[in-house]
């Protein structure tokens, strides 16, 4: 690609808003589910009482409380829209040539399709 091209698209990402890529990676609980079952099973007066301390055990280990960061989807849908909607206004105004970029409109168009289903 063209230099002039290259320092568009790198404008273009720097004007990312730092909301977007500071949020980038979210924090959540990897067994927050597997929690929420053996509590059920604790607070179950049928459930075997040796499962219970069992599970009580587990809970108060804290192994159920192990967190993992992940990337945050809507985060990512939201720079992927800015980002596109950014160069879509680049072409428009001749900075960039359609051409080069054509695949964005394609996939936009089937995202919103998706989406309005």
């Amino acid at each position: 690609m063209k230099k002039k091209y290259t320092k568009i698209l790198q404008q273009i990402q720097s004007e990312i808003p730092k909301e977007y890529t500071q949020n980038i990676m979210k924090t959540v609980k990897r067994y927050e589910f597997m929690k929420e079952l053996m509590q059920k099973g604790i607070d179950d007066p049928e459930f075997p009482e040796e499962k219970k301390t069992y599970y009580k055990n587990i809970i108060q280990s804290g192994q159920m409380d192990i967190e993992d960061e992940e990337v945050d989807e809507e985060i990512t849908a939201k720079i992927d829209e800015f980002t596109n909607n950014r160069i879509r206004e680049a072409i428009e105004k001749g900075n960039l040539p359609k051409y080069a970029f054509k695949h964005l409109f394609k996939k936009a168009k089937k995202e919103n399709n998706k989406l309005n289903k």
